[in-house]
């Protein structure tokens, strides 16, 4: 069993970089617009490994109803429908989370990289990536340029931890095969759960919606999701059509079959009765 031992965050809304070191059971308590969600926003991001289809994001303390990982990343604290300004115009954003071990210590980071620019539609990923043996750390990626305190570029700081840790996965271009590939390390050798299942029941739990029908609770919370696949439905309704005229054609067949059978029956009836009478009279 792995426990959440630090979260670190650089370029994600009011945060340039810092880490939050977590032990034992943690609270994140604050008035309205502290920042709050944005930490929890911050886990699920990783933990779906910026899957927007997982995604879940709080609203914003100023009452928008949605947010995005992009405006997280700039750092937009104002609606950018209404000319709100981010505070970075550009900026690469890393999000990792290191998990320890319950009986070993031994530590495990999961985290994502990604570039954000303003103006765009959405963030570029830049990687997903699980180091196993390595605890991420802000101080670990700080560097000093012309005294000035600065964070590595995401490439200088992959580089390095290639070569420090061989076992480093990444997963740019599929996001369930990165969570798929973090809960089989963390099971450490059991069989791990299915990521879609995971991924559902992480979601709901992040929810956090009073409810009152069973049969929305079902929908919602125990069966898969399933998109209408209109090709699909398409080619059943066509297979229904070809099985009604199939059924249609041995329907006909059938009865036509029957009708020479009563026809057979008739003449083997008077060839029967012809036989006997020649019988008797030769008799």
């Amino acid at each position: 069993m792995y426990s959440l031992s630090r979260i670190s965050l650089i370029n994600w809304y009011l945060i340039d970089a810092k880490d939050i070191e977590i032990r034992g059971e943690a609270a994140l308590i604050g008035p309205t617009g502290a920042g709050k969600s944005s930490i929890q926003d911050a886990i699920q991001s990783v933990i779906t490994g910026v899957n927007q289809n997982r995604l879940n994001l709080n609203a914003s303390a100023s009452g928008r109803s949605s947010r995005s990982v992009l405006e997280y990343c700039l750092g937009m604290t104002g609606d950018p429908a209404e000319d709100g300004k981010p505070l970075r115009s550009s900026c690469e954003t890393i999000l990792a989370l290191t998990f320890r071990n319950y009986y070993t210590e031994e530590p495990i980071t999961v985290g994502v990289a990604l570039s954000a620019r303003h103006g765009d539609s959405r963030e570029d990923v830049l990687s997903r990536f699980v180091i196993p043996g390595h605890a991420f750390s802000v101080a670990h990626v700080r560097r000093r340029v012309k005294g000035v305190s600065t964070i590595a570029p995401w490439s200088e700081i992959a580089a390095s931890l290639r070569a420090e840790h061989p076992g480093m996965e990444e997963f740019r271009n599929s996001a369930e095969k990165f969570t798929a590939h973090m809960l089989t390390l963390m099971r450490n050798g059991a069989t791990p759960p299915n990521p879609k299942h995971f991924l559902r029941a992480f979601s709901n739990a992040l929810a956090f919606k009073p409810i009152f029908d069973p049969t929305l609770f079902v929908r919602d919370f125990v069966l898969e999701p399933e998109p209408l696949d209109v090709e699909r439905v398409r080619t059943s309704i066509a297979t229904w059509r070809e099985l009604e005229r199939l059924i249609a054609d041995v329907e006909a067949r059938h009865k036509h079959a029957l009708r020479i059978a009563d026809r057979f029956r008739l003449w083997a009836g008077a060839r029967l009765s012809a036989d006997r009478q020649r019988w008797r009279a030769s008799a």
